[in-house]
């Protein structure tokens, strides 16, 4: 009778050992290649730090957007300028940092509201003309009698302001 019975279970679960097999050689092949693929050792952050140290110190920014090299001051003469008029010698218009952003001028009274922190809508007639060029969601900069006011973000038909110039 036991005997019987043990041949039933091992014929009712023979499925479950057949379809078990690929897995335990999946999972034991994958154990593998994790085992050979780790590293021998592995490093202190510290130490990485310290090997890595003559590579992060040749790294070197020449350049970002117009500011060059050549137009930059070292903190050492900065310090010794301070507060003084020679130090408002090295220093550059607004617009140059704004130069790479798409301008728009505005009227005053268009210009006033985006200061008040409100939207302009430019969905008037006379408006397409200036805003033809534009597409939803642009970041532009707003300007009202050459002077920049905003930065904003053309949405739907309006000029959102994303950040008032006090200029």
């Amino acid at each position: 009778m036991l005997r019987g019975r043990t041949v039933d279970v091992v014929g009712e679960y023979a499925w479950a050992l057949w379809l078990a097999g690929p897995v335990v050689a999946t999972a034991l092949a994958a154990t593998w290649v994790w085992w050979r693929g780790r590293p021998a050792r592995v490093p202190r952050p510290k130490k990485a730090m310290a090997e890595h140290k003559a590579y992060l110190d040749a790294l070197r920014r020449t350049a970002v957007g117009p500011f060059t090299e050549g137009r930059a001051i070292s903190l050492e003469s900065l310090g010794t300028l301070g507060h003084s008029a020679a130090a408002l010698g090295h220093l550059l218009p607004v617009e140059t940092a704004l130069d790479d952003i798409p301008a728009l001028a505005l009227t005053d009274t268009e210009a006033n509201r985006l200061r008040c922190g409100q939207s302009v809508g430019l969905l008037r007639r006379q408006d397409l003309e200036r805003i033809g060029h534009l597409e939803s969601g642009s970041l532009i900069c707003a300007k009202a009698g050459g002077k920049p006011v905003a930065l904003a973000r053309f949405e739907g038909g309006d000029l959102r302001p994303v950040r008032i110039l006090n200029l």
